[in-house]
């Protein structure tokens, strides 16, 4: 499979907290299933 790319936009009025982005993809010609996770930690003013 190609290097997928997802933009996620958090705002001033989400929570902070820790949130989960789970993929699961198919690729249809290849048969081929592919899945992850990743986890990340929005922080309010943290830079």
């Amino acid at each position: 499979m190609g290097d997928p790319a997802l933009d996620l936009i958090l705002e001033d009025s989400d929570r902070e907290g820790i949130y989960t982005i789970v993929a699961q993809v198919t690729n249809l010609v290849a048969g081929k299933n592919a899945d992850n996770s990743y986890t990340i930690r929005f922080i309010k003013d943290g830079l």
